[in-house]
């Protein structure tokens, strides 16, 4: 869980008595590690506990793998070893990723002008990645009010399951967060053509790739 306050404290020194706002996210229950994932000579410890537990959390930090899971569980996820690699071994990674790229996306100006001549390059990357960023949060949050309002109102799980599978949700997801790495992918050559200052390109071009 991370909890994150948008006050800064000389903001929050004048605003005694105010409630500060924030923001949690749950990424789920905590697990082994080692007996999460399958036992190999890698990882003697291994219990494949993935294969019925359910980590849950907030769904909008989510891998595909994870959307599949839910759609059609864990022997179905076998049959495909990249995403059943992925959802034993980067969830967490994941939950942080789109965590820190939320922070990056949100902490850019709302609109950004088109008309900057000297970086109108860099410009249009940041705003393509801000528009790929709000296309992919849109789907997923759509998809999480869905399992949020069938967990609230007891509905039926395995109703909402064949929808998902029927609208392939895992492949949607898939999909927009391609296109995020295709922007982030783009930002980055942008950036390493740029004028940017040396000291402010290098921090950049170092974020970027681990985004």
């Amino acid at each position: 869980n991370i909890l994150i306050s948008t006050s800064s404290s000389a903001e929050e020194e004048s605003m005694e008595g105010v409630e500060p706002d924030f923001g949690l996210v749950d990424f789920g229950l905590a697990v082994d590690a080692a007996r999460w994932m399958d036992p190999s000579q890698e990882n003697p410890k291994g219990n494949s506990e993935w294969q019925f537990q359910d980590v849950g959390g907030d769904c909008r930090y989510w891998p595909s793998s994870a959307w599949r899971q839910f759609e059609v569980g864990c022997y179905e996820l076998t049959r495909t070893s990249a995403l059943c690699m992925e959802y034993q071994t980067h969830l967490d990674l994941q939950g942080l990723g789109i965590t820190a790229l939320q922070v990056l996306v949100e902490m850019l100006p709302a609109s950004l002008s088109s008309d900057m001549k000297a970086g109108g390059a860099l410009t249009f990357a940041l705003r393509a990645l801000q528009a790929v960023w709000a296309d992919y949060w849109k789907h997923a949050s759509h998809f999480w009010s869905c399992l949020l309002n069938t967990f609230r109102n007891g509905g039926d799980w395995n109703v909402l399951k064949n929808e998902f599978v029927t609208l392939a949700v895992h492949q949607l997801i898939s999909q927009r967060l391609h296109r995020v790495r295709h922007a982030l992918s783009d930002l980055l050559l942008c950036i390493r053509s740029s004028a940017m200052p040396p000291l402010c390109a290098g921090d950049a071009a170092a974020l970027i790739p681990a985004l």
